[in-house]
């Protein structure tokens, strides 16, 4: 994503909570970055999950702090991604969805 933190906060965050709330929650992708703005995002109540395409694009630590850590699902993560992070023994909670 192309828009920093506070461009996030004040543009996208509002519909994203609104819909989430309108909605009872759901599931958001984003491709590329989102690392930068997962704190605010992971901070939505109705969120239910995170499905990201591109983790390579991404300080997976965080989202994983943001997301797994907290109780949230990664959902399509690529393989790869989630045995890289196994390998270097990092627990997943048994909440990544591997595609």
């Amino acid at each position: 994503m192309n828009l920093s933190p506070d461009m996030y906060a004040e543009f996208v965050l509002p519909f994203d909570r609104a819909l989430l709330e309108r909605y009872g929650g759901g599931v958001v992708h984003f491709c590329g970055r989102g690392d930068h703005y997962i704190d605010l995002l992971a901070g939505v109540p109705e969120l239910t999950g995170i499905q990201l395409s591109q983790p390579e694009c991404n300080d997976m630590e965080k989202i994983y702090r943001h997301t797994v850590d907290r109780g949230i699902p990664l959902f399509g993560l690529p393989l790869e991604a989630a045995e890289q992070a196994l390998a270097c023994g990092r627990p997943l909670h048994g909440l990544v969805h591997c595609c």
